[in-house]
């Protein structure tokens, strides 16, 4: 199996932001383009769990705030929105749920709630080992 490399990925946004830039009317006059960027969100579904020995132990190990993960990106989500003028696309690079359990996954796949104010295509990459 290749490997990704996230190099094609640098150089594939770079030229698509290059041609995104371009305005038909005037040549000359690059347009630009404004994007958010929110880094290893680490989403948590809380419905696994937000009490327990186990949970509590991982509280104490780990420096997350996993009972509050899904609110805190709502909140961020939030503030981009208000922004003005306002994000044209959002980037979610690292880590999206904390380990990657389904649940988590399928909570970050819905949100922002209804792709609300960004263009509503998802690309992932996989993960580098």
């Amino acid at each position: 199996m290749r490997r990704f490399n996230p190099l094609f990925l640098v150089a594939l946004l770079s030229f698509l932001m290059l041609f995104a830039c371009k305005d038909d009317d005037d040549k000359d006059e690059k347009k630009a383009i404004r994007f958010a960027v929110i880094a290893d969100p680490h989403l948590y579904a809380t419905e696994l769990g937000t009490s327990g020995p186990d949970f509590e132990a991982y509280i104490e190990e780990q420096v997350k705030m996993l009972k509050h993960s899904e609110v805190i990106f709502e909140e961020a989500i939030r503030l981009l929105m208000e922004m003005d003028p306002r994000p044209e696309f959002l980037l979610i690079p690292g880590d999206l749920t904390k380990d990657g359990e389904e649940e988590s996954h399928l909570k970050m796949a819905g949100l922002p709630r209804g792709g609300q104010g960004f263009r509503n295509r998802r690309f992932c990459g996989p993960r580098q080992s």
